[in-house]
């Protein structure tokens, strides 16, 4: 096949120290660490759908306490300071949101008032390590806005005229934040652990397996040939993945990855290539079923079913991807940008054998979503579990306990590492 094909990979973005490279007697400590991690994020977060109701002050807690591993030890440290506080941060966080968890009972007591020193102590380390993890996961601005915002909340009784207030008892406002439903363990960290997660969870087992490399399949197949045709593979995998993933730096690493190199290789500009795949997987978030976190909290906010907005999205979403096509074509006959050779095609018989490990979950998510009463954590919980269930096979029906291993392996890292960003 030729230089600029598309390789059509089914086990993509295997680590060089992974279960299936070096074997499980050499993985070191650090990497089952990490995968405890991992594992224990995931099968909680399925735990939590599937079991019904638990308290909020138990998920919410034990959710921001299963993110601390990630934000302080496995993303990159970029200075000194970083790297010499992390365990520090870490070990307060684990011990406050434990706490609040273990001691749930009883805080929910108190009405939102902390009793005593120590419980303030906890308080407020939890608010220091909530801005801190923010700080590290999404830069300054996040956290600057909320310390203005607890400022205002803090001293704002002392500002005259309209813009003032009475003000709280210092143990009243640092616990309405820790101790009720209206601070760090509000509906949004709800939506967050209960709603969000399982759909991460379900995007990262489908891009561990075969179904990442269907729907790619099907993109080069539909549009390989035709002009601009590896920009237009870029836009049809990218509203696939995406409809699953609803992340968008999700979508970028794991269909860029293929799809801009392709592109450079056979000639286009580099700009192009680059804008295409973040134009087009930016898009790709906004195609139903899943469409990212935003349409969960829209859901919240506005009381409207998750159904409603799914279909009312589904033609804006589409427009969009279709004016990202034309956009990419005029520029291919401008420029006269070729598609793929006929021998750098898959062929419709690899598509038909993978295209139904990405129909599978579509279909699960798509049908329990439209026509049961389930919400829409349960769809994608089902959807895991078949994802799951698939990654015991390829597209030539191959059974290997080890390839299983690793994709999970892999499926949990990434999934894990998204939830707590």
């Amino acid at each position: 096949m030729g230089e600029a094909l598309i390789i059509f990979s089914e086990d993509r973005g295997i680590p060089e120290k992974s279960p299936m490279r070096l074997g499980l007697s050499a993985v070191t400590p650090f990497q089952w660490i990490t995968i405890t991690a991992a594992l224990s994020t995931v099968l909680f977060h399925l735990y939590l759908v599937y079991s019904g109701l638990i308290p909020a002050l138990i998920t919410r807690p034990v959710h921001f306490l299963l993110a601390l591993p990630w934000v302080f030890f496995l993303l990159p440290q970029k200075t000194r300071f970083d790297r010499i506080t992390a365990p520090l941060f870490f070990l307060i966080g684990i011990a406050s949101a434990a706490w609040i968890a273990i001691d749930h009972s009883t805080l929910i007591r108190q009405y939102g008032s902390l009793d005593g020193p120590w419980q303030m102590a906890g308080a407020l380390g939890l608010i220091v390590v909530t801005l801190e993890m923010a700080r590290r996961a999404i830069k300054w601005v996040l956290p600057l806005i909320a310390m203005i915002v607890l400022s205002y909340g803090y001293w704002g009784e002392h500002i005259p005229g309209d813009f003032g207030h009475t003000g709280l008892p210092d143990n009243y406002f640092f616990g309405t934040l820790v101790l009720t439903e209206g601070g760090l363990w509000s509906g949004l960290t709800g939506i967050s652990a209960e709603v969000i997660a399982p759909f991460i969870i379900l995007g990262a087992f489908i891009s561990a397996g075969t179904a990442g490399t269907g729907f790619m399949a099907l993109a080069t197949q539909i549009a390989g040939r035709s002009k601009a045709g590896a920009a237009k593979i870029a836009i049809i995998s990218s509203a696939l993945y995406g409809s699953l993933s609803g992340v968008a730096a999700a979508n970028t690493a794991s269909t860029g990855m293929i799809t801009i190199p392709a592109m450079k290789r056979l000639g286009y500009p580099a700009t192009l290539a680059a804008a295409t795949e973040a134009v087009a997987s930016t898009g790709g978030q906004i195609m139903p079923p899943l469409m990212g976190a935003s349409v969960f909290i829209m859901a919240e906010l506005l009381t409207i079913d998750y159904s409603t907005i799914m279909i009312a999205a589904t033609l804006p979403a589409i427009l969009f991807s279709t004016t990202a096509w034309i956009a990419v074509h005029q520029y291919g006959i401008l420029y006269d940008l070729k598609g793929l050779d006929r021998k750098d095609l898959p062929g419709w018989l690899f598509v038909s054998r993978t295209l139904p490990f990405f129909l599978v979950p579509l279909g699960i998510l798509v049908g329990a979503l439209a026509f049961t009463s389930y919400t829409a954590p349960y769809a994608a919980f089902f959807a895991t579990v078949a994802m799951i269930a698939l990654l015991l096979v390829d597209s030539k029906a191959k059974f290997s306990l080890l390839r299983w291993v690793n994709r999970v392996w892999v499926a949990s890292v990434e999934a894990a590492g998204q939830i707590a960003k």
